[in-house]
């Protein structure tokens, strides 16, 4: 009886992160598109400090500091584009895969 109760009790402790089924197929990738938005958004904040670090550190030229911060800043935005459009045809195949699943009654 006792066994029992601390058995219980071990796996009341447990910490899941979270429900299964929403770390499944497009669940999953949604997050991880969101959190590499997110990273790309602060990296997009701090594009000059990054620059200038490494003009500081001899890897640019000094000269062309302002040029480095453009190239960086189309750089980052052509990826944060690429991760807008992978999460809207993310959300659309799970928007039209709950569409027929609802339609065929399941």
């Amino acid at each position: 009886m006792i066994q029992s109760v601390s058995k219980n009790v071990a796996k009341a402790r447990r910490i899941y992160p979270g429900h299964g089924a929403r770390a499944a197929g497009e669940g999953r990738e949604v997050s991880v598109l969101v959190l590499l938005m997110v990273g790309v958004f602060g990296l997009t904040m701090l594009h000059d400090e990054i620059v200038a670090e490494l003009v500081e550190r001899g890897w640019l030229s000094g000269l062309r500091a302002e040029t480095w911060e453009v190239l960086l800043c189309a750089v980052l935005f052509l990826i944060w584009s690429f991760l807008m459009l992978r999460l809207v045809t993310c959300l659309n195949t799970a928007r039209d895969s709950r569409a027929e699943n609802t339609s065929t009654g399941d």
